[in-house]
C-alpha cells in the first residue's frame, strides 16, 4: 500500500517530500522537524521524544525556501567536501572556529548540564567514555575545558562509521546549514538561522519566544 505525502504546515502546502520507505520514529510530542537524510536511514530510536515526526527533504527545497545558508562557496563546481574543509576552519563559516575553540578551553558562562546525557558519572544518564565527574578538577561552573570537546569527540566516533548512511544522497548538501522557526498560528514570530557549523540555536530563546522559559 502507497504511503500519503506527509504535509509539515497547511500554511507551507509546497513543503512536501517523498515520504520515507520506513517510519523514522514515534512520538506523542508537538514538534516538528525536517532533515536533508536520505530515506535509507534506519529508524531512529524511540529516546528523543522531542519529535513526533520526522520529514524528509533530500533536495532541500524547503531551505532554499527559507533562505538557510547553502554554506560556503555553495555554487563552485568541486568536490563539496573541498569546501566542508574550510568551514570547519571558520572560512565561510562565521563562529565555527570560536565554538570549537570554546570547546577546549570552556566557557564559564555556558550551560553544559546537557553534556550529562553523554558522559557517564554518577546519577548521570549518558553512556560516554568519560565520567563527567573527571572535569571537575577543572571547575565546577558552565562548561570546563575539553568538556564539550569530549563529547564533540564520542559524536564523531559514533558517526564516522555510518557516514554513508547518514550523509545526504546528495553530497552537495553536506554543507547546507540549517535553522529554527516559530510560528504562532500562521505568524512567523522567532527565526534563526545558522551562520556555520557549530553555530546553532540558542535553545534558552527558543523556549523563551514559545513560553517555556522565563
Amino acid at each position: 500500500m502507497k504511503q500519503p505525502q506527509p504535509t509539515v504546515n497547511s500554511a507551507f502546502p509546497w513543503l512536501r517530500c517523498r515520504p520515507p520507505r520506513q517510519p523514522f520514529f514515534k512520538s506523542t510530542a508537538r514538534a516538528r522537524s525536517l532533515l536533508p537524510t536520505p530515506p535509507s536511514l534506519p529508524p531512529f530510536p524511540p529516546s528523543p521524544s522531542y519529535l513526533d515526526r520526522l520529514y524528509c527533504d533530500e533536495s532541500a527545497a524547503a531551505y532554499a525556501q527559507f533562505g538557510f545558508s547553502r554554506g560556503f562557496a555553495a555554487d563552485l563546481p568541486v568536490n563539496p567536501y573541498l569546501k566542508l574543509l574550510p568551514m570547519l576552519a571558520g572560512i565561510g563559516s562565521p563562529g565555527t572556529l570560536q565554538a570549537v575553540l570554546r570547546g577546549y578551553v570552556g566557557d564559564k558562562n555556558a550551560d553544559a548540564s546537557w553534556t550529562s546525557d553523554y558522559l557517564k558519572g554518577k546519577n548521570q544518564g549518558g553512556q560516554g567514555l568519560v565520567d563527567k565527574s573527571a572535569f571537575d578538577v577543572l571547575g565546577t561552573k558552565g562548561a570546563r575545558p575539553f568538556e564539550v570537546a569530549t563529547v564533540r569527540l564520542q559524536n564523531m566516533i559514533s558517526i564516522i562509521p555510518n557516514w554513508e548512511r547518514l550523509a545526504p544522497s546528495d553530497k552537495q548538501l553536506i554543507t547546507q546549514q540549517g535553522g529554527s522557526l516559530v510560528f504562532e498560528g500562521k505568524k512567523l514570530v522567532k527565526v534563526y538561522m545558522d551562520r556555520g557549523i557549530l553555530t546553532y540555536t540558542d535553545v534558552d530563546d527558543l523556549l523563551r519566544t514559545v513560553g517555556l522559559r522565563n
